[in-house]
């Protein structure tokens, strides 16, 4: 079983195209922020409305079940170095990355889709709160990008375009790639 990574910061549309891929390519779409949005735990949800992220244990336990039972599209995981070493050790259950998206997106971009977004958030209001998960993304995902760098598993896409643009440029990675 194979399967996807997009990764990318808040805004940046990784669960517009998540969607879409899955659809088009009959994939399970699976978002731990929905997972963990889902989730009847205030504490996650605290941290959440924080807008901080979850133990790496809290998200590998929700996420680990869909990974055994389906070739996925995983939409916000790993997020963490901690987490993407959790799934290279996966490899003995047949849990294989074929592809690591990183959909690369300037913050103003970000900021203007979140605050654009038809489904907001009560999160989403406030600019002070985007911009602390912007910077806990890029604290914590930058040694992420170079983990899956080194393994030669990570192409980057423009994130700035229009969403159908970003869209066929990630049907032409995949077709190039042959997934």
């Amino acid at each position: 079983m194979s399967h996807l990574i997009i990764v990318g910061p808040p805004g940046c549309g990784k669960g517009t195209i998540s969607k879409k891929l899955a659809k088009d390519f009959n994939f399970k779409h699976v978002s731990t922020g929905d997972l963990l949005r889902n989730t009847g735990d205030k504490n996650v949800q605290e941290i959440l409305k924080n807008g901080n992220f979850v133990s790496d244990e809290c998200i590998t336990q929700l996420i680990e079940e869909e990974l055994l039972n389906n070739s996925c599209i995983l939409d916000g995981f790993p997020r963490t170095l901690v987490q993407a070493e959790y799934l290279e050790k996966c490899k003995d259950k047949n849990i294989n990355i074929s592809l690591v998206l990183l959909i690369n997106t300037s913050e103003k971009e970000c900021i203007r889709r979140i605050q654009n977004r038809e489904d907001q958030r009560e999160d989403d209001r406030d600019v002070e709160v985007i911009r602390r998960r912007l910077k806990v993304y890029h604290m914590c995902t930058e040694p992420l990008i170079e983990f899956y760098k080194e393994r030669n598993l990570l192409v980057t896409v423009n994130g700035n375009k229009t969403k159908d643009e970003v869209y066929n440029d990630v049907l032409e990675i995949l077709k190039r790639k042959g997934i």
